[in-house]
């Protein structure tokens, strides 16, 4: 361990008074598979990162900044193979399946032998992924979760850690030969020696320590270590086993939030209203936001659901509207736009002026044209004194040739535009001149 540090040390020395000498740009990244990356890795003779995102990932964009940091990029780019997975495209299927991606951004990386050495979805700064980069880059070091454990072999698939626990580890001893009792040890702060036989199944308080003790290494098991402490019990609802729960629940996708959603109340007796509203505020956003696969619009009601029932649809449906408007789907932007308007918000004059600008960027449909003209109408009613709208009708009966109504409506947008607006100016213009020319 101490000729690690210091190989640690000197690498990091001898890089940050050299750093002028490599490239001035951030991590240049390859698109390919994990598969093809591995091997791309082996022929160079270095070890693969690998950065999984999408275009609607708010977070992937804050890593994107600290990809682009010239420090990073020139060390990544001298001894890593550098690759990042679009998980919406061809490689993203595969990589949610073979590696247990469940929040994006999620970096890994890899040996030569396609063994993960280091993996996580929390959000690094320049220097935190920097000193990864070096830590990882030693043949045979294997990183926990929060890169500060050493682990001497290579982890699993494994899900993201969770916050410092409350007890203290359990050590485990077997001795295959003899069968003896456990010794239990009634102070938690104590470590607890099992010695087990060979074919022996640990006793529940075991376990239930053990959980802890993987959770304080990060190390990326704990998530399996309270699983197999859950199953030895058969009352999930008293308070040891509850507060346990609530330690270890770091995903919706999970036995254990889905035991937290349907005892809510109990939960919160236990725990507190506060404390448990808070937790489910970052799990259910983190879902939204973070979650891969993205969450259909039915969940993200029953998520929010959670958090506030009073404004859990029109959080749902902002979250959805947007998604649709990522992806670039206006189909589905427009059916989610009328459901919204007849369930939730009738009177949202913004939302019905957006489903009417989309609306003119599509093909004219006759059978719809007038639903539309009505909406953006509907919107101008409620709040007349916003020149786009006029402008989107305008473009609306500009689609159906109508150059009569198409110039009354611009024209009132024109009387109503204030100075500033110059990027509506030039559309406006814009209009007019094809009015003219029609």
């Amino acid at each position: 361990m101490k000729s690690f540090r210091v190989l640690l040390l000197s690498v990091l020395f001898c890089f940050f008074l050299g750093g002028s000498t490599y490239s001035q740009g951030g991590i240049r990244f390859d698109q390919m598979s994990i598969k093809a990356g591995i091997s791309k890795a082996k022929e160079k003779g270095k070890f693969l990162f690998v950065d999984t995102y999408a275009v609607w990932c708010i977070p992937c964009k804050k890593m994107k900044r600290v990809f682009q940091d010239k420090d990073v990029g020139a060390y990544f780019n001298d001894h890593y193979i550098n690759i990042k997975i679009n998980m919406d495209g061809p490689n993203g299927k595969k990589t949610y399946s073979d590696y247990d991606v469940v929040f994006l951004p999620t970096m890994m990386i890899f040996d030569q032998e396609g063994r993960i050495k280091y993996k996580t979805d929390k959000l690094l700064t320049a220097q935190e992924l920097l000193n990864i980069g070096v830590q990882a880059n030693v043949e045979g070091v294997y990183l926990g979760n929060n890169a500060s454990q050493i682990i001497s072999t290579p982890f699993q698939k494994t899900a993201t850690a969770t916050p410092t626990p409350k007890a203290e580890p359990a050590e485990i001893v077997t001795a295959p030969k003899k069968k003896q009792e456990p010794k239990v040890e009634s102070n938690s702060s104590e470590r607890i020696v099992q010695v087990l036989g060979a074919n022996d199944v640990m006793p529940p308080e075991v376990l239930y320590q053990e959980a802890y003790y993987q959770m304080q290494r990060m190390d990326d098991s704990h998530g399996d270590a309270a699983i197999a402490y859950l199953k030895t019990q058969d009352d999930w609802n008293s308070e040891k086993n509850v507060k346990f729960i609530y330690d270890f629940v770091e995903t919706t996708n999970s036995m254990l939030f889905d035991y937290i959603k349907d005892n809510r109340d109990h939960v919160a007796r236990i725990v507190g209203e506060k404390e448990l509203a808070h937790s489910l505020d970052i799990l259910v956003n983190q879902r939204i936001y973070q979650g891969f696969p993205r969450p259909d619009l039915k969940e993200a009601i029953e998520l929010y659901t959670l958090v506030d029932e009073n404004t859990a649809e029109q959080h749902a449906f902002q979250y959805y509207l947007n998604r649709m408007q990522q992806e670039q789907n206006k189909e589905g932007y427009l059916a989610a736009v009328d459901k919204y308007i007849n369930t939730v918000s009738p009177n949202d004059h913004s939302i019905m002026h957006k489903a009417s600008e989309v609306y003119t960027s599509m093909e004219y449909d006759e059978e719809v044209w007038g639903d539309y003209r009505d909406l953006v109408k509907k919107a101008i009613k409620i709040n007349p004194t916003i020149a786009e709208y006029h402008v989107t009708l305008s473009k609306l009966y500009l689609m159906k040739d109508d150059r009569r109504n198409a110039k009354k409506a611009i024209l009132e947008a024109q009387e109503i535009m204030n100075e500033t607006n110059a990027d509506l100016d030039s559309e406006i213009t814009a209009i007019l001149e094809k009015i003219s020319k029609s």
